[in-house]
């Protein structure tokens, strides 16, 4: 599981038993990438039979952050719970025999990662939040699908950069050569159609919009 913000843990258990989850992976830490961490371990906690603790993986310096919600008592309890694993750039995470997580630094926030998940031939690369990087089209190359974030329009897009506009995330695919592009994180006061245009006319491909309950076989 990849990022786990506000709402997502509902959604979640629509599809998979909490205690079937394997590992999460947070890509950076801004609220609406982890948010519902606490939820999830609140479930596991108090789950029907013990549960062995959940693997996460995380940035560098984000162990305390994300404990220092609780009480003392809390946080041993929450570090019970899971196991803590730091990554940087380069980093490769394995899940079990099969798959295989690789990190990639971006622009967004000091320690922010576009993912690179590979099962077999299979390649699905998540973007996180971020401006456009080397890195992200490094992350991108080749995949079969391509989660990419495209916050703004091109029109609206702010000075700082940190984000992607729908027209940004069609030229990184272009550039990685992705079989498949899906767009995300659209800003809620945008229509989501008149980014996806955007991205499918830099791109020149039809473009998928990311939706809740979306099934796609790679």
């Amino acid at each position: 599981m990849i990022d786990l913000g506000a709402g997502a843990f509902a959604n979640l258990l629509r599809y998979v038993s909490v205690d079937t989850v394997p590992i999460l992976v947070i890509s950076h830490l801004h609220y609406d990438h982890y948010s519902d961490v606490y939820s999830l371990y609140v479930a596991r906690r108090f789950w029907s039979v013990p549960l062995e603790p959940l693997t996460v993986f995380l940035p560098p310096g984000s162990e305390d952050f994300l404990s220092g919600y609780f009480t003392l008592s809390g946080e041993r309890g929450f570090k019970g719970m899971v196991e803590f694993e730091e990554f940087a750039d380069g980093s490769i995470l394995r899940v079990g025999e099969l798959m295989e997580v690789e990190t990639y630094r971006v622009d967004h926030t000091r320690e922010s990662y576009a993912l690179r998940v590979s099962c077999g031939e299979a390649v699905v690369t998540y973007s996180s939040d971020t401006g456009y990087c080397q890195g992200l089209v490094e992350a991108a190359q080749g995949s079969d699908l391509f989660i990419c974030e495209a916050t703004f329009t091109n029109v609206d897009m702010p000075p700082h950069g940190n984000h992607l506009s729908g027209k940004e995330a069609g030229l990184v695919a272009g550039e990685a050569g992705v079989k498949r592009l899906m767009i995300t994180h659209v800003w809620p006061t945008f229509d989501p159609e008149l980014v996806r245009m955007e991205a499918q006319e830099a791109w020149g491909r039809e473009v998928i919009l990311a939706e809740e309950g979306l099934t796609i076989e790679i």
